[in-house]
């Protein structure tokens, strides 16, 4: 005797529907094994292997004593005899290669520098107008090598109150350093 068509459907259903059942839970219990085969072993603890966190403040370096020495000791001096009108660095702090460390009192230079370039301009307008004399026949060569010789004068002297000038600034001659 052969079953109705609808109740032989039902039952090819039902076969079909607990094997995939039965291969889901076959493919679950091996997921489940290889998951937990790639898991680390648990560890075993004992007392002495846990501490308490707390929470402190940590101090940077290693505590020494002693005195420490810069590696290179400048000595600044003064080019001259003059009161120091102001120093615009602390001491202790870094300061650059050209940098201000102190400026002297520059009243009683500054005149001489503009002095002795006045008296450079003057030169530089006598040695052009002995040469033009020259040219005209008025004056000799003599003249104009003398005109020309304090001219050479006179541009040494105006360089030498420059520097006069520019030494009322004492700057920092190495880099890094500290005042």
């Amino acid at each position: 005797m052969t079953a109705p068509r609808s109740t032989r459907a039902a039952r090819l259903a039902a076969a079909a529907l607990l094997l995939a059942a039965i291969a889901a839970a076959g493919c679950a219990a091996r997921a489940q094994k290889v998951a937990t085969a790639l898991e680390p072993p648990a560890a075993l603890l004992a007392a002495a292997d846990v501490a308490v966190a707390a929470r402190t403040n940590l101090t940077a370096g290693v505590p020494v004593s002693g005195t420490l020495d810069p590696a290179i000791d400048v000595k600044v001096t003064a080019a001259f005899d003059e009161v120091l009108a102001a120093v615009p660095v602390r001491e202790g702090q870094r300061v650059v290669k050209g940098q201000v460390l102190a400026r002297f009192r520059a009243e009683t230079m500054a005149p001489a520098a503009a002095s002795a370039k006045a008296a450079l301009d003057l030169a530089r307008a006598d040695v052009e107008r002995y040469r033009d004399l020259l040219k005209a026949g008025a004056v000799s060569q003599r003249d104009v090598d003398a005109a020309e010789a304090q001219w050479r004068v006179a541009a040494a002297n105006e360089a030498q109150a420059r520097r006069t000038l520019d030494d009322a600034s004492v700057r920092a001659s190495v880099r890094p350093a500290i005042a």
